[in-house]
């Protein structure tokens, strides 16, 4: 069959292009190819994609101009602060900025508990009420969050306040705490516990105390029978909390009619009650 023009134009172009093709070194070939795609790169060319009439845009790559860089602000730069609430003897204090702690230093509390670990897993040789709760608070004091105010009141039949009032959560007062409290603070004496919850509850912006006490109240308001002192200790607390604090009691070893008064305090303030040894 006679070839068109068109046909025998073609025909005599594939035959001189597939003899220009078998001349051609490798090195040769690939430099040609390559000249190729960096001509189609740089007049950003669109190349045919599939038969869904997809084109893909090939653009030379843009450097980034300082003005396009995302840059962080100082807020989102600075770590966000723990927002765990404190815990005390491994109970969730439902703190929300800050703690007044309250802890009893009567006699009894250095009765011997046996040895034990703290919180930190070290060896507690002759285990006492007192070394626990020291070592619990200590724990307590650590985990709160830089945001908290805090302050510590200790008591037997007179109290004592490592501050006047709440100071920031802040590494060098926590460390304070600790000083104070392995170097100033002992048992002895007996159990004011009304008179240095109120005062705690003074403080206008704290709504949370944390009592750790281990026997029934003794001294502090008039004398009378074991039950009438107890009353009066927990109505001096009601009738101090002015400023609606929750008062979370921890009770050592308590049963009888020393436990009803420890949770008799947690539920006239709103707060919890945990037995504790």
């Amino acid at each position: 069959m006679a070839l068109t023009p068109l046909q025998h134009e073609r025909g005599v172009v594939r035959r001189h292009t597939q003899r220009f093709l078998d001349n051609l070194t490798r090195r040769e070939f690939l430099a040609i190819s390559g000249m190729a795609l960096g001509g189609l790169a740089l007049l950003g060319s669109k190349v045919f994609a599939g038969d869904d009439g997809l084109d893909l845009p090939i653009e030379r790559p843009r450097r980034q101009r300082p003005e396009d860089l995302w840059v962080p602000s100082d807020e989102q730069r600075a770590e966000p602060e723990p927002e765990d609430p404190p815990t005390f003897y491994n109970e969730v204090i439902p703190a929300e900025h800050s703690i007044i702690y309250v802890l009893d230093r009567s006699l009894s509390m250095d009765t011997n508990i046996g040895p034990g670990i703290d919180p930190e897993g070290m060896l507690i040789r002759r285990g006492t009420r007192f070394a626990r709760a020291i070592s619990e608070l200590k724990a307590s004091i650590r985990s709160l969050p830089r945001r908290f105010r805090f302050n510590i009141v200790v008591y037997h039949c007179e109290l004592q306040a490592w501050q006047q009032h709440m100071v920031d959560a802040c590494d060098d007062n926590k460390s304070d705490a600790y000083r104070w409290l392995s170097t100033s603070v002992w048992p002895a004496g007996a159990t004011g516990t009304g008179v240095a919850v109120s005062y705690a509850l003074q403080e206008e912006d704290n709504h949370d105390v944390v009592l750790l006490t281990d026997g029934a109240p003794n001294c502090g308001v008039d004398s009378g029978t074991d039950l009438e002192m107890m009353a009066r200790h927990r109505r001096m607390i009601r009738d101090s909390n002015r400023y609606n604090a929750r008062v979370h009691v921890f009770g050592i070893d308590a049963y009888a009619d020393f436990l009803a008064f420890c949770v008799g305090v947690a539920s006239d303030t709103g707060g919890s009650y945990y037995g504790v040894r």
